[in-house]
């Protein structure tokens, strides 16, 4: 198996983090708390400044519920994934930071782990603020820098063995000179199998893998299907809903259960037949499935009026039913949609917007007059993935969950 520190496509050695970069662990006091940034269930990002040093920082609250707990687990994959990580494109946790508890009793030696918070350089965007931010336009040139970054970003992810397992506007965020950053680790895992390479289709596809990853408007549907041992292409479909996305300004595949995000999406491509998927019909939910089977593909009339013919093509390239047949990133790149005109600007060519995170939804639905986007606009999952991730450890761990049932019943053991 090639090296997981070699890019075969160009046979490069790519650098890593030094993995005992965390000498010693900082302190929350040596940070200037400025504001709030993000919440879930994962706990609160908050916008700091390193009272030492000057620079701003995120911090990131690891919400750990008891002490008999343990250390949160997305939280130990996402900081094991990215210490092996380096890519101006990837998202790097810089350090950490342990809040000792505050404990008035034995017992509460117990019951309370502490806070730990992860350090990561500021990012002023994320794409869900800027798309829900009315005052922010993204031309043609800016949109193709963003998924040009995307796509280097998931092309270096792929080339170094990892699935990221869960792709979404709110997971790529913006510094303040306009670089991409991929986010939020904490469903990656390493894959088996051949990495991708230009025209050979997606890389892994030797294991199976659980199911409950990728939020559901973003879930490819092999995933929907029962897929197992999927492929980087998992990853591929959720840069293509990005890319729609970045036009459309709210999602382009909006489910409201498994089910009804499968016809969302045959109603959108096509449904699977044996020309365009030969393998659908041996998946597990295929049988549950068998909705919208008559509907008519309607992806180039949607999309061709904002994308233009090369953009349309390659959207559709990426939601590519087939996972075989999707492009890789590495395809993606090599696309005509990059070198037509308006071609993509670079990176510190971004104009510089407002910051806007995915928090300030709620205020920048206030500053709009149009009475359908208040009103009518799905509303997005709020970390839906970290809860489904928390539902398969305590399953896997024993801790008395019920496993789930029905026709997307999932067992843990390959996670």
């Amino acid at each position: 198996m090639t090296s997981p520190n070699i890019d075969s496509d160009t046979e490069r050695t790519v650098k890593i983090q030094p993995i005992d970069k965390f000498e010693s662990m900082a302190r929350l006091d040596q940070f200037e708390v400025i504001k709030k940034i993000g919440q879930g269930t994962f706990g609160v990002v908050q916008k700091a400044r390193d009272k030492k040093l000057g620079n701003l920082v995120a911090l990131k609250q690891l919400i750990n519920h008891s002490a008999k707990e343990g250390f949160p687990i997305t939280a130990m994959r996402e900081i094991t994934i990215l210490k092996r990580l380096n890519h101006k494109n990837v998202l790097k946790i810089e350090g950490m930071i342990h809040e000792e508890p505050k404990t008035a009793t034995p017992q509460d030696i117990i019951t309370q782990r502490g806070v730990f918070y992860t350090v990561s350089p500021y990012m002023s965007s994320d794409l869900v603020g800027l798309l829900e931010n009315p005052a922010t336009e993204l031309d043609v040139p800016t949109i193709k820098c963003i998924l040009q970054q995307l796509l280097e970003g998931i092309n270096y992810i792929h080339q170094q063995h990892y699935l990221h397992r869960d792709i979404k506007a709110a997971n790529i965020l913006l510094d303040p000179n306009g670089v991409v950053k991929i986010a939020d680790f904490g469903l990656a895992r390493l894959y088996h199998g051949q990495l991708p390479l230009r025209g050979k289709g997606p890389g892994g596809g030797e294991r199976n893998y659980t199911a409950l990853v990728v939020t559901r408007w973003y879930r490819p549907p092999e995933l929907l299907l029962g897929e197992r041992k999927y492929t980087t292409a998992v990853d591929m479909w959720g840069v293509g809903c990005v890319f729609g996305e970045l036009f459309t300004k709210k999602p382009i595949l909006v489910g409201s259960s498994d089910s009804k995000q499968a016809q969302i999406i045959f109603d959108l491509v096509g449904p699977p037949n044996r020309e365009n998927w030969p393998m659908a019909s041996l998946l597990p939910n295929k049988p549950d499935l068998n909705i919208g089977l008559t509907c008519k593909r309607t992806l180039e009339t949607r999309f061709q009026p904002l994308l233009g013919d090369t953009g349309a093509d390659l959207l559709s390239k990426l939601l590519t039913l087939d996972p075989k047949q999707r492009y890789n990133a590495l395809d993606a790149l090599d696309h005509a949609y990059f070198t037509t005109d308006p071609k993509p600007i670079l990176p510190e060519q971004i104009r510089r917007f407002e910051e806007s995170h995915e928090i300030d939804k709620e205020r920048f639905k206030r500053l709009r007059t149009s009475t359908w986007s208040t009103e009518h606009a799905p509303k997005r999952p709020r970390a839906e993935q970290e809860r489904n991730d928390r539902s398969v450890a305590l399953i896997r761990d024993g801790n008395g969950m019920k496993p789930p049932t029905g026709p997307l019943a999932m067992k843990p053991d390959y996670f």
